[in-house]
């Protein structure tokens, strides 16, 4: 798998944003992973649709965890220029 080193141009508030959704999904993890154990309980898990649906919500998160971090140590902040030129940050 080919990993992507580019930068991520993003505004400042965009960074924000990143930064909230990663504390959200962090705190979320908790209760995802209790939800997969309790319908693990249940007993045979190859046949336990709710313990299925609880393990992909929790590798979701993971995921989601694992691309929002990738991204902010890639982010490259967007500051608007004032130099009358089109370029990344401009309102046009």
């Amino acid at each position: 798998m080919v990993r992507d080193e580019s930068p991520v141009y993003l505004t400042p508030e965009g960074i924000q944003v990143l930064k909230d959704k990663l504390a959200r999904l962090n705190t979320s993890l908790a209760n995802l992973a209790t939800e997969a154990k309790r319908t693990a309980d249940y007993g045979d898990r190859s046949e336990n649709a709710e313990y299925k649906e609880a393990k992909g919500k929790l590798r979701g998160a993971h995921r989601e965890i694992l691309r929002i971090k990738d991204q902010l140590k890639r982010a490259v902040p967007i500051k608007p220029s004032a130099t009358g030129k089109v370029q990344i940050g401009s309102t046009v």
